[in-house]
């Protein structure tokens, strides 16, 4: 780090804004050595200022950028923010090597860059800029959580509440009848990030307690009002054994899946036992909204049914934007996930094991439950999502990324194709239109390319098939009702149709058969299977179920619900699944 030199004479004290209303009062008539005595600037320096002699806003020596400059370059490390492509400290530094070339000014950085001690004067300088870790944003979680989208959805939610008649609770009343549910994992690998070792040490290990980092599914379920229900654990098993509910947080409930994720039939047994029970006080007065993501263990034909018959209005959120529109995510989760790893640091400081098991994981999650999930936490959450109240501008436009193919360029640099965005992106930072400058020209020259590679534009394919979808609609409502009915019912054919995969082909295409024909057997719901037809030697090896054809040379992919096999084409995916991916079907998330 630089030193923090302690001035030890009053010589150069003075402020860049003494130094501005001086020259503004020698402009106005007063002379020079009034306004260097009135203002406390030395005459000397009043002059050379007032002359343009000099253009430093601050005595000591000049820094190797001007003041213009590293204005641009805070400029552009916001915009690129703000668009979701933040820009790290070697970025910068490579661009700034190669514009001090470029202009031929002398480098006096030691190896050409800037570094520590630059960067930390740098930031001192420019409070405006800090260095945070960014949070992982999907494309797709970018690109589809616009204004519109968000403007859209409290549309909804507004038009179910007068449907629905809940316009007639207010205060209390309608906040206690507002929830949201939304599943998390919690990790039990309780290895640190760092240890102290001995310096040259080309290999440092810390023995865990299992083969990687292992998950357990928890689910919460909050109010508006900040009432939280006791969460429902998802082991990763064949099993329940009364010991791992030992200790738990009060009324928890615990369940098992193959997969250890959130399962249909494990939501639905926690939604029917556990969440109308705790509700059922409200439900005679009235119905109750309840908020869920488009998570496939969420829209299931026999979780409406029961929704129906109990009053509750089941209301999914639009695609891709929980972390946005969903309480929980937005202000529990958060905390929660804090206060875990805290608690997890402490288990191994007092346990010395570097892995929980299925047998303390309850009464450690009792600890963490009752510091989380905060009345407040939940209050706020419904409030920031525009929930309660039902506001579109309570969900900032900072939250929103915007899409990059609105701001490209359409006219490509001929030197570097389809490289080159458009300035007023990544430079106009609300200041007005832009000057050329060569700085600015040099920065958008270079962080062009790195926003043309990490968001090439796609051309939109007129061809592309346009499935049914319950998003950011009303699962109980009679439509969704109807097209979940719809759905059951084609399913079942299309279990009726499946190929028969006892015949026909040998050597990996009969292995693969076989695997098709046990897979609904063992239900198992790991990765999603992935052959290729140029592997197989069968002539006729089945039927896609979304197109009922056979494709030569095409790639095929397996539902992890239903087992049923789709082109890939077929699908919403753009590439195979690797073997840690699980992909569900259209008519499996209906």
């Amino acid at each position: 780090m630089p030193r923090t030199y302690v001035r030890k004479t009053q010589h150069g004290s003075w402020s860049g804004e003494s130094l501005a209303n001086a020259i503004k009062a020698v402009k106005e008539g007063m002379t020079q050595n009034m306004a260097a005595k009135q203002f406390g600037i030395p005459t000397s320096t009043l002059h050379r200022h007032y002359r343009g002699i000099s253009k430093s806003k601050s005595a000591g020596h000049p820094t190797v950028l001007t003041y213009d400059e590293e204005k641009e370059i805070v400029a552009t490390c916001q915009a690129m923010q703000d668009l979701g492509f933040g820009l790290t400290r070697e970025m910068v530094a490579q661009v700034i090597a190669d514009y001090l070339v470029l202009i031929s000014r002398p480098n006096p950085f030691q190896k050409g860059v800037p570094g520590p001690d630059w960067w930390a004067l740098f930031l001192k300088r420019w409070p405006q800029l800090s260095e945070r870790k960014p949070e992982h944003l999907s494309k797709k979680r970018a690109e589809g959580v616009t204004r519109a989208v968000v403007d859209e959805w409290i549309d909804t939610v507004q038009k179910a509440f007068e449907e629905y008649n809940m316009i007639q609770f207010s205060g209390d009343d309608l906040t206690k009848r507002l929830w949201n549910a939304d599943e998390t994992g919690l990790c039990l690998d309780a290895t640190s990030k760092t240890v102290l070792a001995r310096r040259g040490a080309k290999s440092v290990y810390e023995i865990g307690g299992g083969s990687g980092r292992e998950y357990i599914t928890v689910l919460g379920c909050g109010s508006a009002d900040g009432v939280k229900l006791p969460p429902l654990v998802v082991y990763k098993a064949k099993n329940l054994w009364a010991r791992w509910t030992k200790g738990g947080p009060a009324g928890a409930t615990y369940t098992v899946s193959d997969s250890g994720w959130m399962e249909k039939a494990n939501f639905n047994q926690w939604f029917e036992h556990s969440f109308i029970p705790s509700v059922s006080h409200l439900l005679t007065a009235g119905p109750i909204v309840l908020f869920l993501d488009g998570h496939g263990s969420h829209i299931d034909f026999e979780l409406v049914n029961i929704a129906l018959k109990h009053r509750v209005i089941l209301m999914c959120l639009p695609p891709h934007a929980s972390h946005v529109l969903q309480p929980l995510d937005v202000t529990c989760y958060g905390p929660l996930k804090k206060v875990w790893r805290q608690t997890l640091k402490d288990f191994k400081m007092k346990s010395g094991a570097m892995h929980v098991t299925k047998v303390e994981f309850p009464a450690l999650l009792k600890e963490v439950w009752e510091k989380t999930l905060l009345a407040g936490h939940l209050q706020n959450g419904f409030k920031c999502c525009g929930l309660h109240p039902l506001s579109k501008g309570a969900v900032s436009d900072s939250k929103l990324t915007p899409a990059l193919s609105s701001h490209t360029d359409p006219q490509p640099s001929s030197s570097r194709p389809g490289s080159r965005l458009s300035i007023e992106v990544m430079c106009k930072c609300s200041r007005g239109e832009p000057h050329l400058t060569p700085v600015r020209l040099h920065l958008r020259d270079h962080f062009a390319i790195l926003l043309a590679h990490k968001h090439p534009i796609h051309k939109s394919d007129d061809k592309q098939k346009v499935k049914p979808t319950v998003y950011g609609q009303v699962l109980t409502s009679d439509e969704v009702v109807e097209l979940l009915m719809g759905e059951k019912d084609r399913k079942s054919q299309r279990k009726r149709k499946a190929p028969d995969t006892t015949v026909k082909g040998k050597g990996k295409a009969t292995k693969t058969s076989k695997k098709r024909s046990t897979a609904a057997s063992k239900r198992k719901s790991a990765a999603p299977s992935v052959i290729t037809v140029e592997d197989s030697e069968s002539e006729d090896d089945g039927v896609c179920c979304e197109c009922n054809n056979t494709v030569e040379d095409e790639h095929w992919v397996a539902c992890n619900q239903c087992n049923l096999w789709y082109h890939l084409s077929c699908t919403d995916l753009d590439e195979s699944p690797g073997p840690e991916d699980v992909w569900i079907c259209t008519f499996c998330l209906l």
